[in-house]
């Protein structure tokens, strides 16, 4: 602060008081008193000072220097009969920790070359950004991000127009601008994409009409609105890849090779082993990715397979114990159990696995079969409250047809048609389907994975098992990122709205990784929502948080600190210019 004595003079004495000058919001400037040293006589009296202005100013120096090395401390004159201001008090100091992630994403560099080509008079990086951090801290419509902006300690004079402007830069750059984040964080933390896990999932619109885009399909959420598909990479560390977007009634099986072409093209990435699940695994898609680079790693249903490798896959002899670590060289581990000789409730723990080489198809596959009895237990559990409820349905006399492959109604039997189709004579009551429940309950426990690799089945066991963290991904976007309901339009407008999520999640995930993984990615984006400083005009900001361990990790994280009893504006400046310094 810019300290400085002033001396009023009156009939009888002097009165010394340090003051500082401070620009308020409207642009102004003002002067606010600091400290109130007293009237001369008051000063010799205590202080036992010959030359009161001398010592009032060496008492000004002394705070001059505690302010240069960080040690001022300020004293506030608050009065019950004045009532604060109109003007805003309270701000988020979250983002800055979100600007320093977007900053090691090298997205001011991305777009001061975008804008360098297009010759943009605004500011895309300060759009792009603001955009990001309330994605993350206060997740909304894009009129929201504008009327936000006054919710941070920067309030730069952002235009609304020019937020549609920079979705419209983001579409038209929407794979180069993805491809150049990636490249950006290898060479900033490094990325492992030995393998790669993809899945969809859909978003849905506020509209009852769809249009070439926003098309009628099988809502995730089985809502009856028009919907886009969103296809989404993740690398072994479960950061976000790659992202693409396609009209609500595209097939997912289409959305696989288009992307894995775009990560050739964009992001030099060539050379790896897709992971997806069953409903991606289609046989084209299974013989793409078999060359000289690539693999596959696919969920197979064992309902689909052939008889035979069907047989061979249930029956209970040749299966082999999954060892719990990689060094357990027991020798349960080495030896082949039959499942129908031994207590499987001894083993509710443990996974057991038999393979085989399949050549059903144009090329050779490998056939892992995994059997756990934790897993035959909740299926059986999950089937018995189907039932139940299946039978009130009987007792209600409702005879449905199933919405979906997992609706409890599957299990009822039409009884007024036959087998194949045809009325019956004599119409009777619907009744359970024993013959489908005993079919389905046959399957308990069991799950496979087909493979073009040939390494070690517990190895590429353990790689499927890490494929959650994708599905945990989409919970995020939609959940906390709040990336549905979808309030633009425009298809350019949609794609990068869905691109401002992605690079959302993507620096949320890495700042999870950055503390450890040591507290859950919605807790993270709690703690920075409530990073709320109230503003002293004229002598800074105080913190207006609970400084709990998350929030002073975060902080040791990033090496800025906001958790002082005051800090100062040059302070707050200071913060700032270390975060986008990276």
């Amino acid at each position: 602060m810019n300290y400085k004595l002033t001396i009023t003079k009156s009939r009888n004495a002097r009165c010394f008081y340090i003051q500082t000058s401070y620009r308020k919001s409207d642009g102004s400037m003002s002067t606010k008193t600091v400290r109130r040293l007293g009237s001369e006589k008051k000063i010799k009296e205590l202080y036992g000072a010959d030359d009161a202005e001398a010592w009032a100013r060496a008492q000004l120096a002394q705070m001059r220097e505690a302010d240069r090395s960080g040690r001022q401390g300020v004293v506030l004159e608050l009065f019950t009969d004045k009532l604060v201001g109109s003007s805003e008090r309270i701000f988020n100091g979250g983002d800055v920790f979100i600007e320093k992630v977007c900053s090691m994403l090298g997205l001011k560099d991305i777009c001061a070359g975008i804008s360098a080509c297009r010759g943009f008079k605004f500011d895309l990086w300060r759009h792009i950004t603001r955009m990001i951090c309330c994605r993350i801290l206060h997740p909304g419509s894009k009129l929201s991000d504008y009327a936000n902006s006054a919710r941070f300690i920067e309030r730069d004079k952002l235009r609304l127009e020019n937020f549609y402007r920079s979705l419209d830069v983001l579409a038209d750059n929407f794979d180069g601008i993805q491809g150049a984040i990636y490249r950006n964080t290898v060479s900033g933390m490094g990325r492992r994409t030995g393998v790669i896990y993809y899945d969809c999932t859909n978003v849905f619109f506020e509209t009852e009409s769809d249009d070439d885009f926003r098309k009628y399909g099988h809502s995730k959420e089985n809502r009856p609105n028009p919907i886009v598909q969103i296809g989404l990479f993740m690398d072994m560390d479960g950061l976000p890849l790659a992202l693409c977007v396609h009209p609500g009634n595209k097939s997912e099986q289409q959305t696989l090779q288009p992307l894995e072409e775009i990560l050739a093209d964009k992001f030099g990435l060539s050379k790896f082993v897709v992971c997806t699940d069953g409903g991606l695994g289609s046989q084209d898609n299974r013989r793409y990715n078999v060359t000289e680079d690539r693999n596959f790693i696919t969920v197979q249903s064992i309902k689909k397979l052939k008889a035979h490798h069907q047989q061979w896959a249930l029956s209970p002899d040749g299966w082999r114990l999954r060892p719990r670590l990689r060094d357990d060289a027991h020798t349960r581990c080495k030896q082949i159990y039959d499942l129908g000789e031994i207590d499987l409730d001894e083993y509710a723990d443990d996974t057991f696995y038999k393979e085989r080489l399949t050549d059903e198809k144009a090329f050779e596959e490998h056939l892992i079969v995994t059997y756990s009895r934790k897993y035959d237990l909740y299926q059986k559990k999950i089937r018995q409250r189907q039932i139940e409820r299946a039978i009130k349905k009987i007792n209600r006399g409702e005879i449905n047809r199933p919405k979906s492959p997992n609706d409890c109604r599957r299990f009822m039997k039409d009884t007024h048609f036959d087998g194949k189709g045809n009325p019956l004579e004599v119409i009777t009551a619907a009744a359970l389907n024993n013959e489908l429940i005993e079919h389905e309950a046959q399957f308990d426990g069991f799950s496979a994975l087909a493979t073009g690799l040939d390494d070690d089945p517990c190895e590429i066991i353990k790689v499927n098992s890490w494929r959650w963290e994708i599905e945990d991904c989409f919970r995020i976007g939609k959940s906390d990122l709040k990336m549905r309901p979808v309030f633009v339009r425009n298809e350019n407008r949609i794609r990068a709205h869905l691109l401002i999520c992605f690079i959302a999640l993507l620096a949320l995930k890495i700042l999870h990784k950055q503390l450890n993984e040591s507290f859950p990615v919605a807790q993270i984006r709690k703690t920075l929502a409530q990073m709320n400083l109230l503003q002293l005009e004229g002598f800074g900001y105080v913190p207006a948080f609970n400084n709990d361990t998350l929030a002073q990790e975060i902080q040791k994280n990033a090496n800025i600190h906001i958790d002082t009893q005051i800090i100062t504006p040059a302070k707050i400046r200071n913060n700032y210019r270390l975060a986008r310094k990276c």
